[in-house]
Parts: structure tokens; sequence; C-alpha cells
């Protein structure tokens, strides 16, 4: 078998092995609060009746309009919101996997598997372990992966993956929310360091991180 297929096949078994593993979680209650949130929220976007900048100063655009399209298109209800929270999380697990594979395939699927493990007996999707995980490996991880020359990569990366270090993704400000076109942060060189002056918040794991990737 082919490399690339082999890499896929395995790609597609841990998808459906995370997918049983959290099966019964769809039925299971969470935070009334956060039940609310993920279902009047969208609901008022598509009603037109929560400005888009408002909500932005709390979470970012993403999640709630990417919940709205999911509610329009199939019911406003907690399967179909549980169900995008699956997606989000497969997509976790393939980009682990996806990103280890420089460390070698047997690498990568154990990375994969470390985190089917962990979401399936510790979490299943609660919102809270997740959100470690996603700002640290998902979101962090990835931005180092992508935009971080290779010394950066091999020493920052390992840790991240592994839970050893927890990393953050410092996006939103005050003013700006998840538009990243309106970031009011600047690094300046001062000798052989940066001084970085604006302000950032809403940042997961930022009270626990020990890596920052700042924009």
């Amino acid at each position: 078998m082919p490399v690339l297929y082999r890499k896929l096949t395995i790609a597609i078994v841990l998808g459906g092995i995370f997918t049983l593993g959290i099966w019964p979680a769809f039925h299971s209650p969470a935070i009334p609060m956060d039940e609310g949130m993920v279902l009047v929220y969208p609901e008022m976007i598509l009603k037109g009746q929560l400005p888009y900048r408002d909500f932005e100063s709390i979470t970012g655009p993403g999640n709630p309009m990417i919940l709205a399209g999911a509610y329009a298109a199939f019911g406003t209800n907690l399967f179909v919101e549980r169900a995008v929270g699956l997606v989000y999380r497969v997509l976790i697990v393939w980009a682990i996997f996806g990103i280890a594979q420089r460390w070698g395939a047997l690498i990568a699927t154990s990375c994969a598997i470390l985190t089917i493990v962990l979401a399936c007996v510790f979490s299943c999707l609660t919102g809270s372990f997740w959100n470690v995980v996603g700002g640290s490996a998902g979101l962090c991880g990835t931005a180092i992966e992508i935009g971080g020359p290779d010394a950066v990569r091999q020493k920052y990366l390992p840790d991240i993956f592994t839970g050893k270090k927890v990393g953050a993704y410092g996006l939103s400000e005050p003013g700006a929310g998840s538009d990243a076109g309106s970031l009011k942060t600047a690094a300046k060189k001062d000798g052989d360091a940066y001084v970085i002056n604006g302000a950032k918040t809403f940042i997961t794991n930022a009270p626990i991180a020990d890596v920052f990737v700042i924009f």
C-alpha cells in the first residue's frame, strides 16, 4: 500500500475510534449556562439580533457563525451543537497526527491515540479540557509549525505536543477580538530581544501557559 494511502487509512481509523469513544457524551448533560449560550447566541445571529462586533468581543466570531450555519441547515438542538464539536475534535486529532509526521508515522499515531485516550477518558465533549488542548497544540502548536523556523519548531513543538509545556495563542485584543486586521500590538527589536507593546484579552491558557505566540 502506498505511504499516502496508508496514512489516510490510519487517519480515518483514528477518527472512527475517536467518534465511537465519545459517542455516549452526546446524551450527557453539560453546564446549563454553556448549553444555553451555544443554542441562543447562534440563533440570535441568524435573526440579526446580535451585532457581530459585540459577540466578537466575547469569544470571536468563528464558533457562533459556524453553529448558526449548522442550525440553519439541521435545526437548533444540542445534538447538532455536539456534532459540530465532534468535528472540531476530530480535526484536532488529525492535525496532531499530521503535524507529528515529521517524527515518523509511529510517533504521529501514538500522539493521536494519546489525544483520543485523554479526550475519551477525561473530557468527552466538555469544553474546559479541549480549550487547553486546542489552545496549546491546536492553535499555538500549529502557528509555530506553520510560521516558525526549524530551530523554534525543534525547541518548542515536542514539549507542546507531549504536554510537558502548555501553549497559548495571543490574538484577541480589547478593541479587536478575532479581527486580525485591527490588531494594535507591535514588537520592536531591542538588541538581541524584542519589546512587545500592546494588550491581549480572552487568551485561552494565558494563566498557565509556558509558551506564547503573540500577534
